[in-house]
């Protein structure tokens, strides 16, 4: 018998019960709220719950508690990453910018080789990271882990790393047939020539197939950034 992350993971009611039994009595539409946002981790719920006794009002507790929270960011330091050669904790943080990856992505977005089978070994020794498929080939980080890694790479190497990591993740996508996601990514990286590009190249036939939000929210970003008039 194989028990993992998703049979481990608590539901509303064992949500509750650990709220409750540390003091900390939520609403139900907050319990399902915080259910979510730490994707059923006890330990997250139970720094949720921390967060209540910690000067904050109990009705709104924990609700806003990101990776980068003070309680959230000590505990993954000691427990998670504590001990992790500085390689590995470079790829983790490099791979942050990623809301899934798989191991050609990897490769490219940090330049670096063998990345699927740090996955897999990142998998197995628990350090949060998430298999979407049966074949073990997508991956993600978990939600508040990813938060935490996130704000490790801005602190350790600062926004020009990120934004070449950006850079390499669009257009990896774009080469392998994700506009979608290469359109985030060259926006991440503030690359609005790349982002026109890829949305002129893809918008007709987003349209075409129904995706008329899609395409309203991709014009929507030009009109934010006043680029409409560069890029009529």
């Amino acid at each position: 018998v194989e028990l993992g992350q998703r049979d481990l993971a608590m539901g509303p009611d064992e949500a509750r019960a650990l709220l409750d039994g540390a003091g900390a009595t939520l609403p139900d539409e907050h319990v399902l709220e915080l259910v979510e946002r730490t994707e059923g981790w006890p330990a997250g719920l139970h720094l949720a719950a921390l967060a209540a006794g910690d000067g904050e009002p109990h009705r709104t507790a924990g609700l806003a508690l990101t990776g980068d929270d003070r309680l959230m960011a000590d505990y993954l330091r000691s427990e998670v990453l504590a001990g992790v050669p500085r390689g590995r904790l470079t790829f983790l943080t490099r791979t942050s910018v990623l809301e899934r990856m798989n191991g050609q992505l990897c490769d490219a977005v940090i330049e670096s080789t063998r990345s699927g089978r740090l996955l897999e070994a990142l998998e197995s020794s628990n350090m949060l990271v998430v298999p979407l498929d049966r074949r073990r080939e997508w991956y993600r980080y978990h939600t508040l882990f990813r938060q935490l890694l996130r704000s490790e790479l801005d602190r350790r190497e600062g926004d020009v790393m990120a934004t070449q990591l950006h850079a390499r993740a669009a257009t990896w996508f774009e080469a392998n047939g994700m506009p979608d996601m290469a359109i985030a990514h060259a926006r991440s990286a503030g690359d609005p020539d790349h982002v026109a590009r890829l949305v002129g190249a893809h918008v007709l036939a987003a349209y075409a197939g129904g995706r008329l939000e899609t395409v309203r929210e991709w014009c929507a970003w030009f009109d934010a950034h006043e680029l409409v008039d560069r890029y009529p």
